[in-house]
């Protein structure tokens, strides 16, 4: 009886001991490892974003979204983002607001190196670069944002237009919104009318992007500047 009482006292002083080693290993590891999985994160988000050594409070951003200036005011509370709000945009009411959501998503992280929004890439670029350069206005050391030109030339390669046939041609090409078709004429070897067919654009921005027609018609080529707020259509 006495041997049993033994080795059952053997027994669960030997797996208290092993127990306590046990716990001591794994508590030193986690303690060793959490510190290590800190500074890690903590350098990735300053080497990719530079948000380390902000200056509490509040700086206006600004941008150029696809209907033209973007502005946001920011807010950064003991050195970290801690607000956005737009103060100005003209962007599309639609695309904003699927856009938007790219904010919480900023807010969540602590800086801006999150994906665009699928369907409004436009509108969720303009407000990651607003903040970017709200940042760069409270210290951040990433390199503000360049604003768009005004105008930006046609990325539609240099297009001959010696030696036309004469006649009434039609052809198309994507839009924001879709398919766009127009019909040219040529006579005499010139370049003599654009009619837009269909197109699928939002009307505020087809109707100023339309007057660049005229620009086409004017120089007989192709290769003029586009309209700004409406470079796309």
């Amino acid at each position: 009886m006495d041997r049993d009482k033994l080795k059952k006292y053997l027994s669960f002083t030997l797996a208290t001991l092993v127990t306590v080693a046990m716990a001591f290993s794994i508590i030193s590891y986690n303690k060793k490892h959490k510190i290590n999985y800190a500074t890690n994160n903590k350098t990735q988000i300053a080497s990719g974003s530079n948000v380390e050594g902000l200056k509490d409070g509040e700086y206006e951003g600004n941008s150029q979204g696809y209907g033209g200036d973007f502005k946001v005011k920011i807010k950064i509370k003991n050195g970290e983002l801690s607000a956005i709000n737009v103060v100005t945009n003209n962007e599309t009411p639609e695309y904003y607001e699927k856009a938007s959501v790219i904010i919480a998503q900023i807010l969540e992280k602590g800086n801006t190196d999150v994906d665009s929004i699928s369907g409004a890439t436009i509108s969720s670029e303009a407000i990651k670069n607003a903040v970017e350069d709200g940042l760069h206005k409270a210290g951040s050391k990433k390199e503000a944002p360049k604003l768009a030109q005004k105008t930006q030339k046609h990325n539609t390669q240099n297009v001959a237009t010696k030696g036309l046939k004469d006649g009434v041609y039609e052809a198309s090409s994507n839009g924001y919104g879709g398919r766009l078709s127009v019909r040219v004429t040529v006579k005499n070897g010139k370049l003599t009318d654009i009619d837009v067919i269909s197109n699928n654009e939002t009307p505020s921005y087809f109707n100023r992007a339309s007057s660049v027609i005229d620009r086409i018609l004017s120089t007989g080529s192709v290769n003029v500047d586009s309209v700004a707020g409406a470079t796309i259509s």
